[in-house]
């Protein structure tokens, strides 16, 4: 399927080029003070962080909302999901049993969950229940781990690698370095930062995001036969 940019990418790029634009402004203007400035800076970097984590919760959501309004049944979904969807269902009898040791309840428990069984073979209708969660739960925000876990859970095993080719640079020192800064920020003594870090980083969290993107529908639409947005 070809690929489209997302609009969930396109509002990304929109917010973080305002926030480039904002900073050049602070930059420019000889009546803001020093410290209004960094604090322009440093909130560039910051929003765009929070801009990623919002374009990952926006993406899974909507394509496990058109999933489930276009997809005849499971097989639509990739079995790596659904082996997620299933576990977001059985962890807690299985945290329950090793509390109590009750099999007794753990396998009745486990017997009321019949359509689980039927959701991994891939040949029951999407369950009502089913949303983006199954992608992105504890993982939403864009550390390297998470972002593996995350693309793992939809089959993509070399995640980096993949965005490596696209961007054309190490895509996974690249995250880790907009990470440390991110961090680096929200400590007491933050770093100074010149407009041209500023530019330069949010610039790269763009160049990640669109990597992030066409993998995703590179995948997800494989699946459904159609682009998921």
């Amino acid at each position: 399927m070809r690929y489209s940019v997302s609009p969930f990418r396109s509002e990304f790029d929109e917010r973080t080029n305002a926030l480039i634009s904002t900073a050049y402004r602070a930059e420019r203007n000889s009546k803001v003070s020093s410290d209004i400035r960094d604090l322009v800076f440093q909130a560039a970097i910051l929003q765009s962080s929070a801009a990623m984590e919002d374009y990952i919760k926006r993406t899974f959501d909507a394509w496990a909302f058109r999933v489930k309004n276009t997809a005849a049944n499971c097989n639509a979904i990739p079995l790596r999901t659904r082996i997620s969807f299933a576990k977001g269902r059985l962890v807690s009898h299985f945290s329950a049993l090793n509390y109590n040791a009750d099999e007794a309840q753990f396998l009745r428990r486990l017997e009321q969950e019949t359509t689980l069984w039927q959701v991994l073979q891939g040949d029951l209708a999407i369950p009502p229940h089913f949303d983006g969660t199954s992608v992105y739960l504890e993982r939403k925000y864009p550390s390297v781990k998470n972002l593996k876990v995350l693309y793992a859970r939809i089959g993509v095993d070399n995640i980096f690698d993949q965005i490596s080719r696209i961007i054309r640079s190490d895509a996974e020192m690249r995250l880790e370095s907009f990470n440390s800064l991110r961090t680096a920020l929200a400590h007491a003594q933050p770093p100074q930062l010149t407009y041209i870090d500023v530019k330069r980083n949010v610039l790269e969290a763009q160049s990640l995001v669109r990597g992030m993107d066409r993998v995703a529908h590179k995948t997800l639409s494989t699946y459904i036969g159609a682009s998921i947005w």
